[in-house]
């Protein structure tokens, strides 16, 4: 299956969280693309089978717990676009000592239900990704496994 993972970043983990979910779902089988969240084009979710939106967990504007600003412009680019039943999967980095452990997640899920997408796993929230690299890689990596499993049974 076609799966194009939209992913945006400020110190890269979000970069290597998306490398290791793509190479898990390379190795199941899948064809992935992975594309800057700031760069994505309507055609390229219309064309996949599964897309998988990945952001950290930010500061923004005084405002905590939202998506990496990159969204601001995907979000902007999707205004006039819907994916009826589109599959989709949610993968978060954050840090739990935060007051919203994640709260990116949260927003991705309202984007991908104002989209008119479906969610085809649990979203899966990294806890400190660099200083829980190994645990956050084995996580990351079981997730990716659970969201090809699902996607070859739908």
């Amino acid at each position: 299956m076609n799966v194009l993972l939209v992913y945006a970043t400020y110190s890269n983990s979000t970069y290597s969280a998306a490398e290791i979910a793509s190479t898990e779902l390379k190795d199941a089988g899948h064809t992935v693309e992975i594309v800057l969240a700031r760069e994505t084009k309507p055609e390229q979710l219309q064309a996949a089978d599964l897309v998988i939106l990945a952001s950290p967990s930010w500061d923004y504007f005084g405002d905590q717990g939202q998506p990496h600003e990159d969204y601001l412009v995907f979000n902007k680019t999707m205004a006039d676009t819907t994916f009826p039943d589109k599959k989709f999967a949610i993968l978060g980095l954050g840090d739990s000592t935060y007051t919203y452990f994640c709260g990116a997640v949260e927003h991705l899920q309202a984007t991908v239900e104002k989209l008119q997408g479906k969610l085809i796993v649990e979203s899966l929230k990294i806890d400190q990704y660099y200083i829980n690299e190994v645990t956050a890689t084995q996580q990351i990596k079981e997730w990716a496994r659970n969201v090809s499993s699902t996607l070859q049974q739908s």
